[in-house]
């Protein structure tokens, strides 16, 4: 499956303060198998590199982003697809973690210097 070439637009993401609630599965089950990631190796390694970049910009969590410009043309289109699924979010030309990332990946985002934000799991 070809991923996209444009640049998600930002408006999909909800407004902020907003409370949401999700069911995360952390298991590693069948059905993580069966929907987890079809990412390359060179994607994934794009997608973990650009949280290091991510996690050294800032120590206040606020402000951890990166710029979506500093990528060549092919990491872009990998960064699109992570943004289109919400691994990372894309506003004005910034990279900063996407709520799937967030909700996901704490122990990566933490290795990657990118603050844990406030989560509760039931």
């Amino acid at each position: 499956e070809p991923l996209p070439v444009h640049a998600p637009a930002s408006a999909e993401s909800p407004p902020r303060h907003q409370l949401v609630h999700t069911i995360v599965n952390l298991s590693s089950d069948a059905v993580a198998e069966k929907h987890g990631s079809k990412l390359t190796s060179g994607q994934i390694e794009v997608f973990k590199e650009t949280l290091r970049q991510i996690g050294k910009s800032s120590e206040n969590a606020a402000s951890q982003k990166c710029d979506y410009n500093k990528f060549s043309t092919a990491q872009q289109r990998t960064l699109n697809h992570l943004t289109s699924n919400k691994w990372l979010t894309l506003t004005g030309g910034a990279l900063s973690t996407g709520p799937r990332a967030v909700l996901e990946l704490p122990e990566l985002l933490e290795e990657c210097g990118i603050s844990r934000v406030q989560v509760i799991y039931h």
